[in-house]
């Protein structure tokens, strides 16, 4: 992140910015699979904005059920777990929306 003395008022620049550090440390790091850690899904529970009760996902298949629970989540973020293992962190606000624009269409 740049310092708050080197942000700009053009918050898409500072945005590029951003990702243009990160994207180079990454490739410094050497990329993803170097870097990635599998975490406990204990420790992610512990993050600001997560559900604490996380959604099993038989099968690892999300079904139009599973998304109706994790709807009705109060957190912003709902943790997937397939076996006791994290398979994705879901934006609950997005999908949410992507819900209702599917019925629009």
């Amino acid at each position: 992140m740049p310092l708050p003395e080197q942000s700009s008022a053009d918050s898409v620049a500072d945005l590029r910015e951003i990702v243009d550090r990160y994207s180079a440390t990454m490739d410094r790091l050497g990329g993803e699979a170097y870097v990635k850690q599998w975490l406990d899904p204990t420790f992610i529970e512990s993050w600001p904005g997560v559900d604490k009760s996380m959604v099993n996902l038989p099968g690892g298949v999300l079904t139009r059920p599973i998304m109706e629970t994790m709807v009705k989540h109060e957190e912003p973020f709902v943790v997937l777990v397939k076996d006791g293992i994290v398979q994705q962190v879901v934006d609950r606000s997005a999908l949410v929306t992507r819900l209702a624009l599917s019925r629009l269409a």
